[in-house]
C-alpha cells in the first residue's frame, strides 16, 4: 500500500496506527527535482512519439536550452533559499540545497514550451525560442483565469486575490467551500475548472466538504500582481464614470440654462410689443373720450383689455418667478455660481416687471374709479 499525503497533513496517520501499526515505517518525501531528474522531465517526454494522450509531436531541446531552464529554475531556488522568512542567511546554501528543482515550476514551463512548439512546428528548442521564463510563470496565472467563460472570470479573480492570499505576509490562506458559494458567488463549476487548471487545489474537511487554496507558493506572486493591476484598473474606470457623470449633469445644466435664456428673449420681446400694442390703444383711448363719448366708451374697452394682458403677463412672471427659485436650487446643489448668477438676476428682472404690471393694474382701477 501506497499512500500519498502532505506533510502538515502527517500527523493525521497516528490515528489509524492501530489497525496499521506499521503504517508510519516506510517513509519517503517527495522533495524538489535534483537536475538530473529535471533533465528527465524535461527531455523524455517530449521525445515520445505522439498518441492518444499527447497533442503535439516529438521534438528535442538544445543543451543550451536546457541549460537555461534549469539555469533560471536554480537562480529561483537559491533567492528562495538566501531570502527565506525575508532574512537573508550569513551561511553559505550549500550546492545540492540551491540545486533542486521545484517541478510545479518546471511544469508550468515545459506546458508553455510544448505549446509554443506545436504552433510553431518546432523540431528543437532554441534557448531563443524560451522567451522570458519569468513572464511565463507569472503569466500563468493571467492565462489560466482567462480560460474561463467571460462571467466566471471576474468573480474567480477576486476570490482568489481577496480571499486565497494574506498579502501583508504573501501566505496562502485556505477556505470553506461554504463560505466561498455565500461570499464570492462562486458557482461550483467554476471551483471545478479552477482545480482542473491547477491554479487551486481542493482538501476534504474534517468536518464535511472540502477547503480550497492556492494550489503551490510559486502562484502568489502572480496572483497579487494581478490583484494590484486590477485594483488600478477599477479605481481608474469609476473615475472616469464619476467623471462622465458630472460632465453630463454639467452639460444639461448648461443646456437648460440656454433654452431658458432663449425662451426668456422671446417672452421678453413679446411683452415689449404687448406693452407697444397697449400703449398705443391707451393714447387712442384717451383721444377718443376727448371727441365723442363713443371714444370714451372705446377707451374703457382699451383700459379692460389692458388690464387682462398685465394680469396675464403678471400670471406669467409668476410662473417664471417660481420657475428660476428651483432652477438656483438645482445650480447651487451643482456648484454652479455663474449659472446661479445668472438666474438670480432674471429672478429679479421678471420680479421687478411684476410689480411694474401691478402698479399699471391700479392705475387703470384708479382711472376707472374717477
Amino acid at each position: 500500500m501506497v499512500l500519498s499525503i502532505r506533510s502538515d497533513r502527517l500527523h493525521l496517520l497516528n490515528r489509524v496506527d492501530t489497525q496499521l501499526p506499521v503504517i508510519l515505517k516506510n517513509l519517503y518525501e517527495l522533495d524538489a527535482l535534483h537536475p538530473d531528474s529535471a533533465r528527465q522531465a524535461i527531455t523524455e517526454p517530449a521525445a515520445m512519439p505522439k498518441m492518444d494522450w499527447f497533442d503535439s509531436e516529438p521534438f528535442l531541446y538544445d543543451p543550451a536550452a536546457i541549460e537555461h531552464i534549469l539555469d533560471f529554475l536554480t537562480l529561483e531556488a537559491s533567492e528562495a533559499a538566501k531570502h527565506s522568512d525575508g532574512v537573508t542567511s550569513s551561511h553559505p546554501v550549500t550546492t545540492n540545497a540551491l540545486q533542486k528543482v521545484e517541478a510545479t515550476q518546471l511544469q508550468i514551463i515545459l506546458a508553455e514550451i510544448e505549446k509554443r512548439a506545436k504552433s510553431g512546428r518546432l523540431r528543437i528548442v532554441q534557448v531563443a525560442d524560451l522567451g522570458d521564463l519569468g513572464g511565463i510563470i507569472e503569466q500563468y496565472y493571467s492565462n489560466q483565469i482567462f480560460l474561463l467563460d467571460p462571467g466566471e472570470q471576474l468573480p474567480a479573480r477576486r476570490f482568489i486575490e481577496e480571499g486565497l492570499v494574506f498579502e501583508e505576509e504573501e501566505r496562502r490562506l485556505s477556505i470553506y467551500e461554504g463560505q466561498i458559494f455565500k461570499t464570492y458567488k462562486i458557482q461550483p463549476d467554476t471551483l471545478r475548472k479552477l482545480v482542473d487548471a491547477h491554479l487551486l487545489r481542493a482538501e476534504p474537511s474534517l468536518s464535511g466538504g472540502y477547503t480550497y487554496e492556492l494550489s503551490h507558493d510559486t502562484l502568489v506572486a502572480p496572483v497579487l500582481k494581478a490583484k494590484k493591476a486590477r485594483l488600478e484598473e477599477e479605481r481608474r474606470e469609476e473615475e472616469e464614470r464619476l467623471a462622465r457623470l458630472r460632465e453630463e449633469e454639467l452639460e444639461q445644466a448648461r443646456s437648460e440654462a440656454l433654452e431658458e435664456k432663449n425662451r426668456r428673449k422671446r417672452a421678453a420681446f413679446l411683452a415689449w410689443m404687448a406693452g407697444l400694442f397697449a400703449v398705443v390703444a391707451f393714447a387712442a383711448a384717451i383721444f377718443a373720450l376727448q371727441k365723442t363719448r363713443t371714444a370714451q366708451k372705446a377707451t374703457r374697452e382699451a383700459e379692460t383689455a389692458l388690464r387682462q394682458a398685465l394680469q396675464e403677463k403678471i400670471q406669467r412672471y409668476e410662473l417664471e418667478i417660481n420657475t428660476s427659485r428651483r432652477k438656483i436650487e438645482t445650480y447651487e446643489k451643482a456648484k454652479e455660481p455663474e449659472l446661479v448668477e445668472l438666474e438670480t438676476a432674471q429672478m429679479k428682472l421678471r420680479s421687478a416687471q411684476r410689480d411694474s404690471a401691478k402698479v399699471r393694474i391700479q392705475q387703470i382701477d384708479d382711472n376707472a374709479g374717477q
